[in-house]
């Protein structure tokens, strides 16, 4: 793989793993409660927001089968480029670092907003994972409770 193409396709890679990450956090700590009141009320965000948040558990599942796909996508894409036990450590480091911690620390304080923006793409990953995302998210309804 030509380096530059390496490069690129990693920092989409990162950059996708931390927008899933930081939502997971960012739109799960919404209080639907709260959405819905403010949605009722004519927030912008809210109303953008809520109808995803409300299918919470479905949303969740969605948001990790999404972030997973991404970081084993970009642990393949660096074993192309590095030894496999190189590709392991430096995708950890990456995931970890850029992937999880500084995504979830900004997101949890901008995640109505960012949810907001990116809820047309949020909708469309919950399509796409509904096969499995709705089944289990039923499922995890049912064992834990919706709301």
């Amino acid at each position: 793989m030509h380096i530059s193409i390496l490069i690129i396709s990693i920092v989409v890679l990162i950059s996708l793993s931390a927008l899933l990450s930081g939502l997971t956090l960012g739109l799960m700590s919404l209080s639907t409660y709260e959405l819905k009141r403010k949605a009722e009320l004519g927030h912008k965000h809210a109303i953008l927001v809520y109808p995803l948040r409300k299918r919470g558990n479905e949303l969740l599942v969605s948001l990790i089968i999404g972030n997973t796909l991404v970081n084993a996508i970009l642990t393949v894409v660096l074993n192309s480029f590095l030894y496999s036990v190189a590709a392991i450590i430096v995708a950890t480091i990456l995931i970890t670092l850029f992937g999880e911690i500084l995504p979830q620390a900004y997101l949890k304080k901008h995640g109505l907003a960012f949810g907001a923006k990116l809820s047309p793409h949020i909708s469309r990953l919950m399509l796409v994972t509904r096969p499995l995302s709705g089944p289990i998210g039923h499922f995890l309804d049912k064992i834990i409770g919706d709301e």
